[in-house]
């Protein structure tokens, strides 16, 4: 359980699982965060189907059932069909959520792969904007108007211990994001960013969890000085 909401990993399962979840949760008041990995279509129909079994609204739900193979790509080295299928997978949840659930995401890009496997904050966000660019692009080719698909998309980074440079980046992050749809001709209203972080993997110890706690630490108040969702 995070400050944003309940994050489950890497999907779910059935829909038994999914009612449990709804029993503890007031849907409309805590996010749910699902990070599917590289698809997601499974797990939004089995939340679909739960919600509909407990005569809830999905227009209700908050959060993100969302996927990023292009993630999954770079630390895997394959996925498990082609991008394109995926893809079309995701232009069909997005689709739905337009219509159905408003406030559900359904498109996530993971800038914190790039910061685990060593990048810099400059590399970071170049790659992160570069794939969420890549993700408006490809709706747009499948009906999808960015000003439709913006809304569902879901962006997280990760953050170590330079604690005024995570500041910088994460700050930078939205300025850039704002910058490259307003060369895209997108309505001013519509250039926001949905912005989780991560504690860095890349800069916690085997053997000491105490320097870990200050190191998490350090990370987690710049990204909220930072001011992520």
């Amino acid at each position: 359980r995070g400050l944003g909401g309940i994050i489950l990993e890497p999907h779910l399962r059935t829909t038994d699982q999914a009612i449990r979840i709804f029993d503890q949760i007031d849907p409309a008041a805590v996010p749910l965060i699902i990070d599917c990995g590289e698809h997601a279509l499974s797990s939004l129909a089995i939340l679909v189907a739960a919600v509909r079994s407990l005569d809830l609204s999905a227009a209700r739900l908050r959060g993100a059932i969302a996927a990023d193979p292009v993630a999954s790509l770079l630390t895997g080295g394959r996925l498990q069909m082609p991008l394109s299928e995926i893809l079309d997978q995701i232009a069909v949840m997005t689709a739905w959520g337009i219509e159905i659930a408003p406030s559900l995401g359904t498109i996530w890009v993971h800038g914190e792969v790039h910061h685990n496997a060593g990048a810099s904050a400059v590399q970071e966000l170049a790659a992160t904007m570069a794939t969420g660019l890549y993700y408006v692009r490809r709706m747009e080719q499948r009906g999808l108007v960015p000003e439709t698909v913006l809304p569902r998309m879901r962006f997280s980074f990760g953050v170590g211990t330079a604690f005024f440079m995570e500041i910088a980046k994460l700050r930078a992050a939205r300025l850039l994001w704002q910058r490259l749809l307003e060369a895209a001709d997108v309505d001013p209203d519509d250039r926001t960013m949905w912005m989780h972080a991560r504690s860095s993997e890349t800069g916690l110890s085997r053997m000491d969890s105490h320097t870990n706690l200050l190191r998490v630490t350090t990370g987690a108040s710049a990204a909220a000085v930072a001011g992520v969702d």
